[in-house]
């Protein structure tokens, strides 16, 4: 449903925003575009697939009726607006504040890596199949900045202005402006505006003001065996999209029909092509393998995948991609998608390969460390319960020695043995009046004589069931019932009043 409010997901937010920007010109123009809303919630859902997509068309929608209802409020105001307000809102949800002040130190640093924002926002699952803005700056000077941004959607340039204003306000707490210069269509798939955001306070510009760095490549002092060493799993590709220098590390994954090793390692040797496509697939972001996209989206974090394989597997590769201006090349600084032993030794790759700087070690032997740890929980808990098992068979032992005592002695003679702890003397008990009584079967040698066992077994458990069923009613004690030299016998031995005190029970039983 639309307007889900209770869902702070990436969407809701766009919902919250536009709502307090057409709220902020008309509140009651909000009632109007509601039930549009509610008509919409209700029909049935459109021909295009994306969930995503529909809410961002349906938006345009609501924004193109929220520009007719409000005659004063042109789109381009209204979209400036709405960004200011999404910032806003995600200013307000705690967990994308610290986001926000957690990007960048300096304005220029927070839009190139404005991104992060982005990656936070795709946890959502509506957002999954949207790819998010880019952006490029250019610090032309301590005054100003040009910004490139890339994206798919149209006439939403001055929802980037919004952003860009509240986040230089609310962020940096410094005013900006913005002029929207020309834009291009050089790509198919995205659209390039351009902006030059100006300064009106002299701390940003102090702030956003570049280190003096050299950009002379005779200054690195660094020889491309090294850096192939220190970075294993880099690549360097051109504008034509060739391979022109690899790491250490990824050379094993490329296609063992590409030319000797030495070239890739920076040798001055002559080489043949060897394109981007055939050795690596783009799994994220979704644009095309060309340089001219890469370049648009090269503030994101990009995962390849190996086209070869080692043991029979593929390996992705997590990383950036970095634009060399001196060179004109693309640089590919990444790191193998691993996280436990299995998974790198399962690839072909060992700790060695990966070098002593890239927190993939530490993933992997902290995944370790939490193995081992889950081990020895899981024999904790085997233990624990092989002890609760051996606890409850004791238990019932307990109890079947408690039962077998007090069928032998009285009930308190018995629990006086069970607990050891009264002497002997105290033990024993003296009863100077009691009546004792004998049973016994008259003729019964004969009649075993003559019977099956099975038929003398049955009447005895018969006629015992009947003199415990008796002794329990009538509150006596079954002394036992006696054998004769180790085979059954019929003889019955009870006792009256060594349980309970009656003097006359003689008379009572």
């Amino acid at each position: 449903m639309f307007f889900n409010t209770q869902q702070r997901d990436s969407m809701s937010l766009l919902h919250q925003a536009l709502r307090s920007a057409v709220e902020k010109h008309n509140t009651e123009a909000w009632d109007q575009l509601q039930q549009y809303i509610d008509k919409h919630n209700q029909s049935e859902k459109s021909s295009i697939e994306s969930e995503s997509e529909r809410e961002f068309v349906l938006i345009e929608t609501l924004i193109k009726l929220a520009c007719q209802i409000l005659d004063d409020v042109e789109w381009d105001r209204l979209m400036e607006d709405f960004g200011y307000r999404f910032i806003e809102e995600c200013h307000n949800d705690i967990k994308y504040q610290r986001v926000l002040h957690s990007i960048g130190y300096t304005l220029s640093d927070f839009l190139i890596h404005f991104d992060c924002l982005h990656d936070h926002l795709n946890c959502s699952k509506k957002f999954t199949n949207i790819l998010p803005p880019s952006f490029i700056c250019n610090v032309e000077n301590p005054d100003s900045i040009l910004l490139e941004s890339y994206h798919q959607r149209n006439r939403w340039s001055y929802f980037t202005v919004g952003i860009v204003k509240a986040v230089a306000e609310i962020v940096f707490n410094q005013p900006v402006s913005i002029d929207v210069l020309e834009a291009s269509n050089r790509h198919e798939n995205y659209k390039c505006q351009f902006y030059r955001i100006h300064y009106r306070c002299i701390s940003l510009k102090k702030s956003t003001q570049a280190i003096n760095v050299s950009t002379s490549p005779k200054d690195l002092k660094i020889l491309p065996a090294t850096f192939c060493k220190a970075f294993p799993f880099h690549f360097i590709i051109n504008r034509d999209m060739v391979l022109i220098q690899v790491g250490s590390g990824l050379i094993r994954f490329l296609p063992s029909e590409l030319p000797d090793i030495d070239i890739f390692l920076g040798s001055s040797i002559s080489y043949e092509t060897r394109y981007f496509a055939d050795c690596l697939k783009m799994v994220t972001p979704k644009v095309e393998p060309t340089f001219e996209d890469i370049l648009s989206y090269c503030n994101s974090r990009f995962t390849l995948e190996t086209v070869s394989q080692l043991h029979g597997k593929t390996i992705q590769l997590r990383g950036q991609m970095i634009y060399a201006s001196e060179s004109d090349c693309i640089l590919y600084v990444g790191s193998p998608c691993v996280s436990a032993l299995e998974e790198l030794k399962g690839r072909g790759l060992y700790l060695s390969d990966i070098p002593v700087h890239d927190a993939t070690r530490d993933v992997i032997l902290v995944g370790e460390q939490a193995k081992v740890q889950e081990d020895l929980v899981t024999r904790m808990q085997k233990v624990k319960a092989k002890l609760e098992q051996a606890s409850k068979e004791l238990r019932q032992e307990k109890t079947k020695n408690v039962d077998l005592l007090n069928t032998i002695f009285p009930k308190d003679i018995a629990m006086k043995l069970w607990k050891r702890k009264y002497p002997l003397e105290q033990l024993c008990r003296r009863v100077d009046n009691v009546t004792v009584l004998f049973s016994d079967i008259v003729g019964f040698t004969a009649i075993c004589s003559t019977c099956e066992p099975f038929v003398v077994v049955e009447m005895l458990n018969r006629l015992y069931t009947k003199f415990d069923d008796l002794s329990a009613k009538l509150n006596v004690y079954k002394v036992i019932e006696t054998q004769a030299h180790g085979m059954i016998s019929d003889l019955m031995l009870v006792s009256f009043y060594l349980m309970h005190k009656y003097y006359a029970h003689l008379d009572r039983y």
